[in-house]
């Protein structure tokens, strides 16, 4: 997974970037790329591109509303009948998508459970508001408080502990004393946190902060939130590290679908210590709940890749044979879970997850039982019918 953008000319000017932008802003500094003159030569990475952000112009009410319809029945293809959105992330237009989200709940048209996450920079506002992880209905509800501790591998912005094969150690994307601070006053406050961690050094100091705060929580006496916190990607970690996430009130959320795209790009960054990373089978012995997730539009969205990637760790093609760090496989059970009756329970959705009476009837007929056919032909397993709230939004036949 990389953080990388690339601007034209023009964009660099309408966003005000210069040669003395790069030169004078700051910590971003770091993410705005320059040529041999000190020129920005368009590439961004990680945060830097919020200064672009800040000149497009946000869509109207319409084109939300629009765009929410069209992703919605594309969800409902692939089965997905709930998400996390991030887009309160962004300024410009999370608190519009928030808005859509709720008038399309009040005339009961929204056919996603969607669990909204909040930006880490508004904490004190969100905590000044009462506001807590998991309020709401069984179709909207406040989600968790988004940090990141790092970047993405490919743009090499992840944090590592030892250097790149061709670069530094990458970097760390707020400072970890700050970050402590911010989990620990959201923990107090009932709200619970995701955390973006790609690198082993972000993996490894979030574990000790996660360490922590239980010790903190403990000498100070006050609850945990009612939701666990999220550590999100956990994509190279090491086995001590790993191995630590056991009594933490932490659940994993990983993106197996990711993994086939990074396979390459992970053995040119970090060669042999790639055996690291995508560590289904280590994390999950764990025992800490570990969800599954396609970290959309990064990858296709929908599940069956996913479970595929992670048990077979192959492309659809076969390759690599025997599949990549082939010891980290898992079964199609577990992956299935990992999609379905893991994040419910991690997320105290109790009428979701499994099919059982009283249950909500968010359901989906393949075309194959996936639990009896070989792995390898997962890739010819497709979505028949997706059932929302037990009424039919998508159907195949």
């Amino acid at each position: 997974m990389a953080l990388r953008f690339a601007l034209g000319c023009r964009q660099l000017r309408c966003s005000e970037i210069s040669r003395n932008y790069a030169r004078y802003a700051g910590s971003t500094r770091r993410r705005i790329e320059r040529d041999n003159t000190g020129e920005p030569n368009g590439i961004l990475r990680e945060l830097a591109i919020n200064l672009v952000r800040q000149v497009v112009v946000p869509p109207d009410a319409d084109q939300v509303m629009e765009a929410f319809e069209d992703a919605a029945k594309a969800l409902h293809r692939r089965g997905v009948t709930g998400i996390h959105d991030i887009r309160l992330m962004e300024d410009r237009d999370g608190a519009k998508a928030f808005q859509i989200f709720q008038k399309l709940d009040q005339e009961n048209r929204l056919d996603l459970r969607c669990w909204v996450t909040l930006p880490g920079e508004q904490l004190d506002n969100i905590v000044g508001l009462g506001l807590r992880t998991g309020l709401g209905n069984d179709r909207l509800r406040v989600g968790h408080v988004k940090y990141f501790s790092d970047g993405g591998m490919g743009a090499r912005t992840a944090w590592m502990i030892d250097p790149y094969l061709d670069a530094e150690c990458g970097m760390p994307l707020m400072d970890m004393d700050v970050l402590a601070r911010e989990i620990n006053k959201a923990d107090q406050a009932g709200l619970s946190v995701m955390v973006h961690a790609v690198g082993d050094r972000a993996n490894h100091e979030l574990v000790n902060i996660f360490q922590d705060l239980e010790s903190n929580r403990i000498r100070s006496g006050w609850s945990a939130p009612t939701i666990p916190h999220r550590i999100e990607h956990v994509q190279m970690i090491r086995p001590e590290d790993a191995d630590r996430l056991r009594n933490l009130y932490v659940a994993l959320c990983v993106t197996p679908a990711n993994m086939v795209l990074d396979m390459n790009l992970i053995d040119s960054a970090v060669g042999e210590k790639g055996k690291w990373t995508y560590l289904f089978r280590q994390l999950m012995d764990t025992g800490k709940p570990v969800m599954f997730s396609s970290d959309c539009p990064v990858c296709d969205p929908d599940p069956l890749l996913g479970i595929y990637a992670a048990v077979k760790r192959q492309r659809v093609d076969g390759t690599p044979k025997g599949g990549w760090y082939p010891e980290q496989k898992i079964t199609v059970s577990e992956a299935l879970k990992a999609y379905t009756s893991v994040p419910a329970a991690v997320h105290n959705a109790h009428a979701l997850g499994t099919i059982a009476v009283d249950k909500k009837a968010d359901l989906v007929v393949l075309s194959r039982n996936i639990l009896q056919i070989s792995p390898s032909r997962l890739p010819e397993v497709h979505v028949d019918m997706t059932l929302f709230d037990g009424r039919i939004v998508h159907r195949q036949f």
